[in-house]
């Protein structure tokens, strides 16, 4: 799959994930998340692994992120920022 199909694939999904439970939301969206990593396989440099691990770090492991639209927003904007 060509990375910017990938990445196409991946804001659909994530802007059409409606969990009212964050913890189901995290869960989706680190599964998201995963398959995205592996689309993109090995055309993921150094510095776009670190910010999907970053990102990752960020809302799915912390436990003090609560708000879905800002961890929808904020993963959009890490995932759309990989096509530059």
């Amino acid at each position: 799959m060509a990375n910017l199909d990938a990445i196409a694939e991946f804001e659909d999904k994530v802007a059409h994930l409606y969990e009212s439970e964050y913890g189901d939301f995290k869960r989706k969206l680190g599964l998201y998340m995963s398959r995205l990593e592996q689309d993109l396989g090995a055309s993921l440099d150094r510095s776009m692994k670190a910010k999907l691990l970053e990102l990752k770090f960020e809302i799915v492991y912390s436990p003090e992120t609560t708000n879905i639209e800002s961890a929808r927003s904020r993963a959009l904007e890490v995932v759309r920022s990989l096509k530059s």
